[in-house]
């Protein structure tokens, strides 16, 4: 009987340190989600920011701008055409 405890124990054991291996592995999975949504071109404009384009290439910097150029604005609801003045 004494063999038939100790492989209780330790099937026990085994199956505590699977659950403590499985929460671990989906808290970590949720702090990953988190950050990705966090970082999401998507969540950036739901918080009032717009993307702009240049024949689909995005700019980064004013000085990629010129007069009379057309760019696309994105925002979270949609796309506008402009005219840089």
């Amino acid at each position: 009987e004494d063999e038939y405890l100790k492989i209780d124990n330790l099937l026990k054991r085994i199956e505590d340190s699977i659950q403590e291996k499985v929460n671990n592995s989906k808290m970590k999975y949720i702090e990953l989600v988190s950050k990705l949504d966090a970082l999401s071109p998507l969540k950036t404009l739901t918080r009032g920011y717009c993307v702009t384009e240049y024949e689909n290439k995005i700019i980064k910097s004013v000085k990629e701008l010129e007069k009379d150029m057309e760019v696309n604005l994105k925002y979270v609801d949609g796309d506008k055409k402009v005219k840089v003045l």
